[in-house]
């Protein structure tokens, strides 16, 4: 081995898999298909994304509208077999026995299913009604004994009412992973806080106007952030234990259950319809248009950019503090880490600074959402097909930065020799706590003016704690202060002094958040239908 390939070798550290390995590695075929994604997040970043493809790839979709359809079939066979109204003798659904149950259940649960009933659709030039014919004809197909009971596959039914609880579970399903994400997030900033103040308050300024202000807690500054986050997150739930759901619909053609009630004016289609969507676990809208009005879904897709926006913030805030020339946080060296292609003298926050680009992607997409689910001429149209079967794009950046974001800060810790410089470099600090007591101890004069003197030099500059050390015992000298004041001003130098009140808060609501990101990671199990469906059968 020549000297150059092995140090280069050598500073790679213990986690190169060795150079015979390297060159000797054969594609997968996992590696073949991300290499040729169009799409990164399908490709680069599939680790993060790879879970989508049982929520909101084609496969699933057609998998659950299948479900769907004959969950309505299932649920309208109970009904004709109780009722005894006018047209008893007419029932769309003869009594199913178990077996018949079981035959029905057995189709419409593999992929190449799908992909026939895709096949229709080039005649049909229609989806739901090409996956509803579909399940007739291989019901017919399969089990012509069932013939008089076909109809009931789709009875007086819209694509739009197994659609909208397709969307409607696709959509709970990404919004239960987002806030499985995000709580996960929040916990992992709290356990940061907690690691870097272990010997107590890591106290930095904080600044306003991009100027130094005060000094504050690591915990103060991030309870700000982080409750904020809860006060969203509370918004999106209905109560202490329980996510706001997505919507559904089973209404006909254009919400009214016309051709229901006209088949059969004596069943209460009404209850019928809600009984059946909220047993997928979706909100239900007792009078819609063809879909839902999707103002439940604009109320999430709002919040959630909110949340998003919040995450940013605190984001850039740490970045910043981790930047040249402050650099309070450093990362901590890693063996054959490199922070640039060519400058070996840094280190880059890539998972910061990627993880916004990919939250602002998401927040434009949730936007636009937002604004086109809710835009349909009069009763509907099909718009709202693309823009739902787009969900998972929408969301996907979001499930890559928030742990790209996490493990970034993971990697850095306090940095005491610039803290305390930065610290000593800005005694002014304490200029807005010195000033506020001298008002209260009533001395002559504009406190404001006087403490500005000593906190800014003649050239613009900030006075450092020697400078503002000899500008404060001058003052109290110039104005003759008590002895018992002049030890009081002294003492709100201390910046542990100053910061005490407000981060012994702080603690008490990181607790408090612990507890309820905690609750929210379990409770949006209730939104995960989908994750609990039996595996398809291949």
């Amino acid at each position: 081995m020549s000297k150059k390939l092995e140090e280069m070798v050598a500073g790679y550290g213990w986690k190169f898999i060795g150079r015979h390995e390297l060159f000797g590695y054969e594609l997968t075929r996992d590696d073949r298909e991300r290499l040729e994604s169009p799409i990164p997040g399908l490709g680069r970043y599939g680790d993060s994304t790879d879970f989508l493809c049982n929520i909101t790839s084609g496969r699933r979709l057609g998998l659950l509208r299948f479900m769907v359809m004959k969950e309505y079939f299932f649920a309208l066979a109970r009904i004709m077999k109780s009722y005894n109204g006018k047209f008893k003798h007419q029932k769309i659904i003869q009594e199913l026995s178990a077996e018949d149950i079981e035959k029905i259940q057995g189709i419409g649960i593999t992929a190449e299913e799908v992909r026939q009933a895709e096949l229709i659709e080039r005649v049909t030039e229609h989806d739901t009604a090409a996956a509803g014919d579909y399940l007739k004809l291989k019901v017919l197909h399969l089990f012509p004994e069932l013939e008089s009971s076909v109809e009931g596959l789709h009875f007086a039914g819209t694509s739009e009412d197994p659609m909208s609880i397709v969307m409607g579970l696709m959509g709970n399903e990404l919004f239960g992973h987002f806030i499985k994400f995000l709580s996960t997030y929040c916990l992992d900033q709290i356990t940061f806080v907690e690691t870097c103040e272990q010997n107590g308050p890591l106290i930095i300024p904080e600044f306003t106007h991009q100027q130094s202000a005060e000094p504050i807690a690591l915990c103060t500054k991030s309870v700000i952030g982080l409750n904020a986050i809860k006060y969203l997150v509370k918004k999106l739930m209905i109560n202490r234990d329980t996510f706001q759901p997505f919507s559904g619909k089973m209404g006909g053609a254009t919400g009214q259950l016309m051709c229901h009630y006209a088949a059969y004016p004596d069943i209460d289609w009404w209850e019928f319809a809600k009984d059946f969507v909220e047993s997928f676990g979706l909100h239900y809208e007792p009078v819609t248009a063809q879909s839902v009005t999707y103002v439940v879904e604009a109320q999430i897709f709002m919040t959630i950019t909110a949340i998003l926006n919040e995450v940013i913030k605190i984001t850039s805030d740490f970045l910043s503090l981790a930047s040249c020339p402050a650099q309070l946080f450093v990362k901590v060296k890693r063996a054959g880490a490199k922070g640039s292609s060519i400058m070996p003298g840094k280190s880059n926050g890539w998972g910061h600074e990627g993880g916004r680009k990919m939250l602002r992607e998401s927040i434009a997409l949730l936007l636009n959402l937002a604004r086109e689910l809710m835009d349909f001429p009069h009763g509907g149209d099909m718009g709202r097909s693309y823009l739902c079967r787009n969900l998972g794009n929408v969301f996907m950046p979001i499930f890559i930065a928030l742990p790209r974001i996490s493990k970034e800060l993971k990697s850095y810790q306090p940095n005491p020799k610039k803290i305390s410089w930065i610290l000593d470099e800005y005694p002014g600090m304490a200029g807005s706590s010195i000033q506020t007591v001298l008002k209260r101890a009533g001395i002559d004069g504009d406190p404001y003016r006087e403490l500005q003197k000593i906190s800014i030099n003649n050239d613009g500059s900030y006075a450092n704690a020697e400078q503002f050390g000899r500008g404060l015992e001058s003052f109290m000298e110039k104005f003759q202060l008590p002895v018992e004041l002049r030890e009081e001003l002294r003492g709100l130098l201390n910046w542990q002094k100053l910061v005490e009140p407000a981060a012994k808060k702080a603690k008490e609501e990181l607790e408090a958040l612990k507890i309820f990101f905690r609750r929210t990671f379990d409770a949006a199990d209730k939104l995960l239908y989908i994750s609990k469906l039996p595996h398809d059968a291949e």
